[in-house]
């Protein structure tokens, strides 16, 4: 039987705000190109595309961009500072269930958009295509993971800031790896939110016991400039952002 591919986005089509007065600007290695349209091809089956709005993209639209109302419901809500566990200089922890939100899927959303990219070349509007990613022995675990045949493998780990500054929430960074800690690192921001992908048998204890899954369902908040700062340096990154 024929399996009807659907239209899928890379960046979840929920993520654009939908104003046609707003311009994606996508920024690559041939410069700036300012584009209304959205990046995506057919890819995933309809069931797929269910799949991943139920265990993932539905709560993280509801918590980043909600059609009505609040602009940024998670930023307001973390703002006022109730029931946070830890506080840094920098940071402050919550965890998910205190402030009503599911973890799990937070970390299904993010590795979702990162299988994507592993797992398809997507062109943007100006025809350039962008390099698969290379998750290596890691790319199987996750696909099974996805479909809800095992578990979050014990070496993927997923941490979750979300921004306090109103420029970061600015910005699409789409998923970009590099090695660092002991071990490979995705990383890309969801207007306000930045997600740090860790896979690898060495990650330090203390990313996971950061973790969104872990024991205590973490997520920081707090400024993020200097993370998109050093992300927007050091990667030559694909960037998305939204101007007027």
């Amino acid at each position: 039987m024929m399996i009807e591919l659907q239209e899928s986005h890379y960046i979840p089509a929920g993520l654009y705000r939908g104003s046609k007065r707003k311009k994606v600007t996508i920024f690559s290695d041939s410069g700036a190109i300012e584009e209304p349209e959205q990046v995506k091809d057919y890819l995933l089956c309809s069931e797929c595309e269910q799949r991943f709005g139920q265990r993932g993209e539905s709560e993280v639209l509801r918590a980043i961009a909600a059609k009505a109302g609040k602009a940024f419901p998670l930023h307001e809500r973390l703002s006022e500072g109730e029931g946070f566990l830890v506080k840094t200089e920098e940071l402050t922890y919550f965890s998910g269930p205190s402030v009503g939100l599911d973890m799990d899927h937070f970390a299904y959303f993010a590795l979702s958009v990162a299988w994507r990219g592993a797992v398809h070349a997507w062109r943007f509007p100006d025809g350039e295509t962008v390099s698969s990613l290379d998750l290596g022995e890691f790319r199987e675990p996750l696909r099974r993971y996805l479909l809800g045949e095992a578990g979050l493998p014990r070496d993927i780990v997923v941490l979750v800031l979300v921004m306090s500054d109103a420029e970061s929430r600015q910005w699409w960074l789409l998923p970009t790896p590099i090695h660092e800690d002991n071990c490979l690192n995705i990383r890309f921001h969801a207007r306000g939110v930045f997600f740090r992908i860790m896979l690898g048998r060495d990650i330090p204890q203390v990313f996971r016991n950061h973790c969104c899954t872990g024991p205590d369902k973490l997520l920081a908040y707090g400024n993020g400039e200097r993370r998109i700062h050093e992300a927007t340096c050091r990667f030559l990154p694909q960037l998305i952002s939204h101007s007027s």
